[in-house]
This record gives structure tokens, C-alpha cells and sequence, in this order.
């Protein structure tokens, strides 16, 4: 008499051999994955021309502050300092995911087909959602402005926390466009987002110069005449004459002067605006003082906890003619020609420039710059040997070790802003057997000293539990670090 038959043995291999053929058809082709990378090498050039545009336009701007006065060019202009805030912060998004890769020993290209390692970065401290906050808060600024020019940013985005897929199922934005995606999805997405941002404030650059009649033109020095842009349509007309050759060449000269604001350029453009102010009436030095302001600006890259220098080189006919003060309040000092700002917290502050001119409106604002302070970057740290940047170490290496040392990379910023709380240290003998002390401090103590000291070739040193604190109230902790021991 046959055995009996198993029925679940033949349910389970039915729904496995299902399983399988779904996974088959749900696989995404390698070949798809790859031509991703020419989409976001085309946006990454695209974002290059468009940043050039974008300096050349905030330049045109800067010199005609006092035409650019009405409420509808001020709510277009407030618009695009918001927009930009949001492409530094989408910005900074990129070259986090960048830099995480590049400290795993992997780029965007090695991890186009993974999920893993780009979607740990965009999780850690919920990256991803503040992110998104991030966009969603800039839509509700703009649509609640007086003036803005139309809903694109919510379409295009789309600023929706709840997105329909095609099978009809409602998806949350951050898993729509990034979690669980490829990395050659999502960090399409995070391009996609950066150069949408970047064409925002364009056109809102562009619709507050329009404002006072200046559009986006090409000048022919072979025909002496320039085509405006006006949008309905192109339009020509001939030079005036008394117009020279070398004013239009000025005016639509090359944009990578705008881009350069701290170097030669701007040096040389600081000492003619205060010459040019020597000799202007007080009526007449409007724009030379705009200009002299902008020379002396420095408001990129600035942190909670240091002194950052925001105004540098302020000359003293420029100190005689406008104060300068920052809300919300905070520690702002001068030190010779340069203003020092020492934030305690981050955020968004506003910097102003009151015109104290002979004969000028008690407290008239001038000009104001929006500016934002960052907690501080993640130190890095190692070891104080010339070998510390590898991964192994001599016994002639040991030595010279008594200490960590932390390093951040911020221009100007000679000593750590920080110190070192403590560490612990193991180490796992060739044997197998391990050792373990924590040290207090960064200087290498009692136990610490003893275990280093008696390594021998082929133990392995872990420096984990490591402990900072920052100047800006914050405390991290670092990657652990790990060294072999060799000859």
C-alpha cells in the first residue's frame, strides 16, 4: 500500500517556486542601474552652469539694493535667500553621503546597486526626515508669502507627505524617493532636488531684476547691439552710443568674478569702493557703500561655539558710515577692521548695516544679509603618529605615542574647539586573548601606558567608546579606530 502524501510538503515548494518567479520579475537590471551615472554627471554640470548664473545674479542684485525696494521684490528676493538656505542644506546632504562612503573605503559609483551603506547615512540621526522637513518647511514659507510667482516647487517636488505609487498604495515621501532604494535612485533624487533648489532662485533673481527692468541679455560687440530675454519673446535694439564698448563688456563679463569674493578680486574691488567713497556725496556713495560691504562679507561656513569672522577688512570710512548689528542678539565684537560673532546656538540670524550718513533717516536700514550658524563638524581623530592615517603600526611607532588628537577641518580655525572626555582601549593579543582599560582624558594613562608598552607584533590595538566635547555644547563620538601591530 503506497505511504501517505504529504500535502503541506507540496504547499510549501508551490509557494516557494512562487516566491521565486515574483523576485525574478521584481529584479531591476544591472544595465538600468548603470546609465544613472551619466544622468547625474549631466545634472552635476548642469548645477556647475547654473551656480554660475545664480553668482552673476546675486552680483547684479547687490548693486541695485536700493531700486529693488517695492513689496513684491522684496517678498521675490526674502524667497530666494529661503530657497538658497535649502540647497545649502541639500547640498551638505551630498557631500555627507560623499564623505560617508569615502571613510568605508567606497564611492557613489562602487555602491550603485546597493542599498545598504547609502541608506545607514541617510538614516543616522534621521537624517532623511529632517531632510524632508527641511523641503516640506520651505514650500509652506513660500506659499504664505504676499508675492511668489507660482506652486512649481510643491508640484515638482512634490511636497506631499503621502505619495501614490502606480499599484495604487499610498507610500511615504522618504520611502518613495530614498529608503530602500539603489543607490543609483536615490542619489539621483538627492541631484534632482539640488538643481530644482538652484533653478528656484534663479527665477526668482531673475523676477525681482525684471522688476526694475533688467533682463537677461547677449551683447554682439560685432553688430553694437543687445538681445533681451523678456520671456513673451526676444527683442533687439541698437546701442545707445553713448554708451562705451567697455561698460557692456563689464556688465556681461564673465560670472567667475562674482564667485571669487575673498580673493585678489574682491581685495582690489574693497579699495576702489573706498575710494570711490571719499569722492561721492553723501546721496551718491549708495551703491560704492553696497559695494564695500559686499567686499568685506564673509558669511559662508560659519559655527556655533568659535569666533567667526563675518565682516573682514571694514575699512574705517565704511565703520564711519553704517553700523552693524545682528538679531536675534548674540556676541558681536570688533577687532580692528574685522567683525567677530561668537554664536550659542545654531539657527538663522540676520546681519544689518544702519546707515548713520550725515543727514540719513534715524536707523534706516541699509542693507541685510541672512546668515545661518552650523553646529560644528565631526572631528576625526587618530593617533599623534606620522603613521596614523594607516591602519598599522610599528613597534618603533609606539614609542612616540602618549596621546589622541583630534582635528577638525575648518579654514582659520588654528586649535581644536573641544576637548577629548576619554576612550577606551583593547587589545586583542595574536593568541586570541583581549585586555581592556579605559583612559580619562586624551593622554595615554596608568593602564593604557602598560597595555601599549607590552604589544607585540601581530596583536591588533581597538580605540572604541571614544568621547568628545564641542564648543558648541555637543557632545559625539567618533568612529573607532584600529591598528595592527607589525614590524
Amino acid at each position: 500500500m503506497a505511504g501517505k502524501i504529504n500535502h503541506n510538503r507540496y504547499r510549501l515548494i508551490t509557494l516557494l517556486y512562487v516566491i521565486f518567479v515574483c523576485l525574478s520579475v521584481l529584479n531591476i537590471p544591472f544595465s538600468l542601474l548603470d546609465s544613472n551615472l551619466y544622468l547625474i554627471r549631466t545634472m552635476e554640470q548642469q548645477e556647475q552652469d547654473r551656480l554660475l548664473q545664480v553668482n552673476f545674479a546675486n552680483r547684479v542684485i547687490s548693486t541695485h539694493r536700493e531700486q529693488l525696494n517695492g513689496d513684491t521684490t522684496q517678498s521675490y528676493l526674502r524667497i530666494k535667500d529661503r530657497i538658497n538656505d535649502s540647497y545649502k542644506w541639500a547640498d551638505s546632504l551630498d557631500q555627507l553621503i560623499l564623505n560617508g562612503l569615502k571613510k568605508e573605503g567606497s564611492s557613489i559609483e562602487s555602491e550603485f546597486s546597493s542599498k545598504r551603506k547609502i541608506g545607514d547615512l541617510m538614516q543616522k540621526d534621521s537624517l532623511i526626515y529632517r531632510f524632508r522637513e527641511e523641503l516640506f518647511d520651505l514650500n509652506k514659507y513660500i506659499l504664505a508669502q504676499p508675492f511668489f510667482l507660482d506652486s512649481s516647487y510643491s508640484r515638482l517636488l512634490p511636497a506631499r507627505e503621502n505619495l501614490v505609487a502606480q499599484s495604487g498604495k499610498a507610500i511615504r515621501w522618504e520611502s518613495y524617493f530614498f529608503l530602500h532604494k539603489p543607490t543609483a535612485i536615490n542619489y539621483t533624487q538627492v541631484k534632482r532636488i539640488k538643481l530644482l533648489l538652484l533653478d528656484l532662485v534663479y527665477n526668482y533673481q531673475l523676477a525681482a531684476l525684471r522688476s526694475i527692468d533688467y533682463y537677461p541679455a547677449f551683447y554682439s560687440r560685432k553688430e553694437n547691439r543687445v538681445f533681451i530675454d523678456k520671456r513673451e519673446g526676444a527683442m533687439e535694439f541698437s546701442e545707445n552710443k553713448q554708451l562705451k564698448e567697455q561698460t557692456i563688456t563689464q556688465r556681461v563679463s564673465t560670472p567667475s568674478s562674482a564667485v571669487n569674493e575673498f580673493g585678489q578680486a574682491a581685495e582690489e574691488k574693497r579699495k576702489e569702493s573706498e575710494t570711490n567713497l571719499k569722492e561721492s556725496s553723501s546721496k551718491e556713495n549708495l551703491e560704492q557703500i553696497y559695494q564695500a560691504i559686499f567686499s568685506s562679507l564673509q558669511t559662508e561656513n560659519l559655527f556655533v561655539g568659535i569666533r567667526n569672522v563675518v565682516l573682514k577688512n571694514m575699512s574705517p570710512l565704511l565703520q564711519s558710515q553704517v553700523s552693524v548689528s545682528m538679531s536675534p542678539q548674540t556676541d558681536l565684537q570688533q577687532s580692528g577692521d574685522d567683525y567677530i560673532v561668537l554664536f550659542s546656538r545654531s539657527g538663522d540670524y540676520r546681519l544689518s548695516f544702519i546707515d548713520k550718513r550725515e543727514g540719513a533717516t534715524n536707523g534706516k536700514v541699509l542693507f541685510e544679509k541672512r546668515i545661518h550658524a552650523s553646529l560644528l563638524p565631526s572631528p576625526i581623530i587618530r593617533l599623534n603618529t606620522e603613521s596614523s592615517t594607516k591602519d598599522i603600526l610599528s613597534v618603533r611607532d609606539l614609542f612616540s605615542l602618549n596621546r589622541l588628537v583630534a582635528t577638525m577641518d575648518i579654514a582659520g580655525q588654528s586649535s581644536f574647539p573641544g576637548r577629548i572626555n576619554g576612550f577606551r582601549l583593547t587589545r586583542i593579543a595574536k593568541s586570541g586573548e583581549q585586555q581592556t582599560a579605559y583612559n580619562y582624558g586624551e593622554v595615554f594613562r596608568g593602564q593604557v601606558q602598560e597595555m601599549l608598552s607590552s604589544l607585540k607584533k601581530g596583536d591588533i590595538v581597538f580605540f572604541d567608546n571614544i568621547t568628545i566635547s564641542l564648543a558648541d555644547g555637543t557632545t559625539r563620538t567618533p568612529n573607532p579606530i584600529l591598528y595592527k601591530i607589525v614590524e
